[in-house]
């Protein structure tokens, strides 16, 4: 006697198009954040630390440094 076979579980669903937007979770994340500000004020004060360190990071990631614009000129400068 053969044993009974067991049916395959469905597929999750896929995904939505929107879900994979990076606009969709930009807009998500300010909503977020303003519900936030809004319902629980100290929550932001407390995590300004962090929000100073991001901003310093990027900052340093983005600026030219003098050292580097010394040793490469743009290609526009003689």
């Amino acid at each position: 006697m053969a044993a009974p076979v067991s049916p395959t579980p469905p597929k999750p669903n896929p995904p939505s198009a929107l879900v994979k937007q990076l606009c969709f979770w930009v807009l998500t994340a300010i909503v977020a954040g303003i519900l936030t500000g809004w319902l629980w004020p100290s929550a932001g004060t407390t995590r300004e630390p962090v929000g100073m360190a991001f901003v310093a990071a990027f900052t340093m990631l983005i600026t030219r440094s003098p050292a580097r614009c010394a040793a490469r000129p743009s290609p526009g400068r003689k």
